[in-house]
């Protein structure tokens, strides 16, 4: 499959907490420069503003941005739900620690 995306996508096993939800924390399965999907255990609203706290294995620290629900998928055969979210508001410091985590994978 061609990846028809502006900025592709990084697979990574990652921890990260997502506020407001009542669950709290979600593991990510990949991530870009402007964005990510995660799973989580319960479902968010399309359009969700969230505050998340982004820790790579090995990364001393977090990287905390805000993401724009973009998608939420229901579980399927025991999994949790899938969660894309585009990055919103990120500041210059933000951009380059996420680049630096990037470059790192």
């Amino acid at each position: 499959m061609d990846e028809r995306r502006k900025y592709p996508r990084l697979s990574s096993n990652f921890s990260l907490k997502v506020q407001p939800s009542p669950h709290g924390e979600g593991t990510g399965e990949n991530v870009s420069q402007h964005g990510m999907f995660f799973f989580h255990d319960g479902p968010l609203a399309i359009g969700s503003l969230l505050d998340l706290s982004v820790r790579l294995p090995g990364m001393a620290g977090s990287i905390d941005v805000k993401g724009k629900v973009v998608r939420c998928e229901a579980p399927t055969s025991g999994q949790r739900h899938g969660i894309a979210v585009a990055f919103v508001n990120v500041d210059p410091d933000t951009d380059k620690s996420l680049t630096e985590m990037l470059n790192a994978l």
